[in-house]
């Protein structure tokens, strides 16, 4: 019940890989770690039957594996079915133009929906937090122009408000407003890290 609460209700955001590129998967049924009883049953059967959401084997979803940087992106990439053809090569020095998320990270970058971690680098397989979660889909939302309002009585309810690191305030103010971003033990948790799971 604790994990349905803390879980990031991210419902428009869909995973689409974890370690292997692609692993697909036509049913949830599948995965021998995906079980009905689980809280993320349904948010992973919806996932996986759209095609939109992979497995980090034929067998396995990973529900408890972090969510990477890399993988958030391409994420969103794909939701948005972007040309992958148009955004070749790579932009930062720990991003290998032969992985899976280069190109993804290439179009996020370029279009303000992400950013890098400084120095050259954009850490793609770091795990991505909760403020960089809020922050991504708020950039996202609006580059497609979804609804980017809120008001921040929800978010100024939380004690660890004023952990949230700046560049992040104004995404977060949003993505509590909307219940995007929930709290975790009554506490935003912004440098807390998302599983696959939390994530479908």
């Amino acid at each position: 019940m604790n994990r349905k609460i803390t879980a990031l209700l991210l419902s428009a955001v869909l995973l689409v890989t974890a370690m292997v590129w692609p692993a697909s998967a036509a049913s949830v049924d599948q995965f021998t770690d995906v079980d009905q009883d689980d809280w993320f049953y349904s948010h992973v059967d919806y996932a996986v039957s759209t095609g939109l959401f992979s497995g980090t084997s034929e067998t396995t979803f990973g529900p408890e594996v972090p969510m990477s940087r890399g993988m958030f992106v391409t994420v969103l990439g794909n939701k948005t079915g972007i040309d992958i053809t148009q955004y070749p090569g790579t932009r930062f020095g720990d991003v290998s133009a032969s992985m899976y998320y280069a190109s993804r990270i290439n179009w996020a970058t370029q279009n303000g929906i992400a950013s890098g971690t400084g120095n050259g680098k954009f850490s793609p397989d770091a795990s991505v937090t909760r403020e960089q979660v809020a922050t991504i889909l708020y950039n996202y939302a609006k580059r497609t122009g979804n609804d980017t309002s809120y008001q921040d009585h929800v978010y100024n309810r939380f004690p660890d408000k004023g952990q949230v690191s700046s560049y992040a305030v104004e995404a977060m103010k949003w993505a509590t407003y909307h219940k995007i971003i929930n709290g975790s033990d009554g506490k935003l948790n912004p440098q807390g890290t998302a599983t696959r799971a939390q994530v479908a």
